[in-house]
């Protein structure tokens, strides 16, 4: 089954909480972060358990930090509430 809008993405994507340009930063920056979190899962189904265990549940940690990272990334906020 296809589906055609007809009405092209126009240059944007869509996020939690709106639309961004495809060359937003953070558009690239949660793709990077998709990238490396590939590369991390491949390295630990690559080793061996138990003799690396200790390895994979840091790396398995490290995933965890990284998807938080990128949902971060992937929400548009219209207005902060708080100051950096």
């Amino acid at each position: 089954m296809k589906l055609y809008t007809k009405t092209g993405d126009k240059g944007k994507t869509s996020l939690i909480g709106g639309r961004v340009s495809k060359d937003d930063l953070r558009v690239e920056t949660y793709g990077t972060i998709d990238e490396l979190n590939s590369f991390i899962g491949k390295a630990v189904t690559e080793l061996e358990r138990p003799l690396f265990d200790d390895i994979i549940a840091d790396l398995e940690t490290i995933q965890h930090e990284l998807f938080d990272c990128g949902g971060d990334l992937a929400n548009v906020m219209k207005e902060r509430k708080y100051k950096l």
